[in-house]
């Protein structure tokens, strides 16, 4: 006959075991779960809004909108790029601080004028007849 003490360190051994088994089936799951996450993720367009302040008939901006056909063309599908000419998102001076923000993925900054706002030593360029 067994003893009393053996009997209850079995049963617990076997509810420890199911306890365990049952934690690591769903971490296995849990993993699984988030490898298929970014699976899922590139079936999806990510979209990227470049924003910049010319107008339409500007150099730079015929360039740019090149470039954002170009890319909606080579990427098939999984990206695409939105172009907002004439300030519609932000101007040539604000457009920084939204893209170091992530309110928009690109913009035109031209450092004369967009940077001072963020490090004040770019104001250099800026003084008249120094250049």
């Amino acid at each position: 006959m067994e003893d009393q003490s053996v009997i209850f360190h079995r049963n617990m051994f076997r509810k420890t075991k199911n306890l365990v088994n049952r934690k690591i089936s769903t971490g296995i799951l849990l993993a699984l779960a988030i490898g298929l996450v970014p699976q899922l993720s590139l079936a999806e367009e990510i979209v990227g809004r470049l924003s910049y302040h010319w107008s339409p008939k500007h150099t730079s901006a015929v360039y740019a909108e090149m470039f954002a056909e170009e890319v909606n063309k080579r990427a098939k599908g999984r990206l695409r790029i939105d172009t907002y000419p004439n300030k519609q998102l932000f101007g040539i001076r604000e457009v920084l601080g939204p893209i170091t923000a992530g309110s928009v993925e690109l913009g035109a900054v031209i450092g004369i004028v967009g940077f001072p706002s963020v490090v004040k030593d770019f104001n250099i360029a800026s003084f008249p007849g120094m250049w």
